[in-house]
């Protein structure tokens, strides 16, 4: 589950094109939903985690459930090993798994555990991830995840460095060390591991200077995919669609030229047009079409990582698309 951040950091993720009219069985490497997965659990919390603040440190947390049934056991184990693959660590080497502390025995990691029905796997992504240690930052996190949870969790995690943010893979047993199943409570998977993870960074590298928040929104102003802008845009936009200039009038200077600027962007990608008196229009599900660029964008860094080659000649496609033959590299 994609957190409010992910305009800002690109972090991997799976991607699996599905052939139309063809089901596989016993896909090993199907991803359950995490909606589904999480169905039944509460929304009240034993912990109290507090609101981020503005200038806090920010941080993306992805999750996803993984079923241990059919061949999901042979699954977690190449899970693992494509984690600690070449060319992710700062110098080009390849992944090294680590825990809680160095007694982290990798083989045992990857042994069945009775009564595991799931795993959970996180991709952790500080937006200042360059500037920390993060095999230390993650072990203060999941020291703090045990604690909210009130359990000792089993648990694994490799650093990769190789995309435009560092970024953690966090990999968590369906069991606990005393052998109980391992569920996350909904919120905490929504909202609270965030911004748990922005607290631990808050304290490693201080609160955000006005500086600092001034540059990541400059900084976003461009970017084909869905922003902090967009969504302080989304609170000022009416239910049909429409900005009037007196809502804009009315924001801070610095606020305001940084929404007009991301405004004229949005125009170039034909998701806005001016209107009349400073008036602007955006079109139907325009927030949905730059989560679709962005997650595109993602695709075509990976995919350029791996194949390279000119970038224009990629070729994407539905899977409606695919009920014909196609060839390709």
């Amino acid at each position: 589950m994609a957190s409010r951040l992910d305009d800002l950091l690109d972090p991997e993720f799976r991607f699996k094109p599905r052939i139309a009219g063809r089901r596989g069985r016993g896909d090993a490497h199907r991803v359950t939903s995490l909606r589904a997965a999480l169905s039944g659990l509460g929304r009240s919390k034993p912990y109290d985690v507090g609101r981020a603040r503005e200038n806090s440190r920010r941080c993306v947390v992805k999750c996803h459930y993984v079923s241990m049934h059919g061949g999901g056991r042979d699954a977690a184990r190449l899970h693992l090993a494509y984690l600690e693959r070449d060319g992710v660590e700062r110098d080009g080497s390849p992944g090294q798994l680590y825990g809680a502390d160095a007694s982290f025995d990798k083989a045992g990691f990857a042994e069945p555990l009775k009564g595991e029905r799931r795993q959970f796997r996180f991709i952790v992504s500080p937006e200042d991830g360059r500037d920390v240690d993060l095999q230390a930052f993650t072990r203060e996190l999941m020291a703090q995840v045990e604690k909210d949870l009130g359990r000792s969790l089993i648990w694994t995690a490799v650093n990769h460095h190789n995309t435009d943010h560092s970024h953690v893979h966090v990999v968590v047993r369906g069991v606990d060390r005393n052998g109980k199943e391992v569920r996350f409570p909904r919120p905490y998977i929504e909202e609270d591991m965030r911004a748990r993870a922005a607290q631990v960074m808050t304290r490693e590298l201080g609160v955000r200077t006005e500086l600092d928040i001034v540059q990541q929104r400059s900084n976003e102003i461009g970017q084909e995919r869905l922003t902090s802008i967009d969504r302080r845009l989304a609170r000022l936009v009416s239910a049909d669609g429409r900005l009037l200039a007196p809502a804009i009038a009315k924001l801070h200077t610095q606020e305001r030229s940084t929404v007009l600027g991301r405004l004229a962007t949005l125009a170039a990608l034909g998701l806005a047009r001016s209107g009349p008196r400073g008036a602007w229009e955006l079109v139907a599900g325009w927030q949905e079409s730059l989560k679709k660029l962005g997650l595109r964008n993602d695709v075509i860094k990976r995919l350029h990582h791996v194949a390279g080659g000119d970038v224009s000649r990629y070729r994407f496609v539905e899977p409606s698309d695919l009920s014909a033959p196609l060839e390709g590299v």
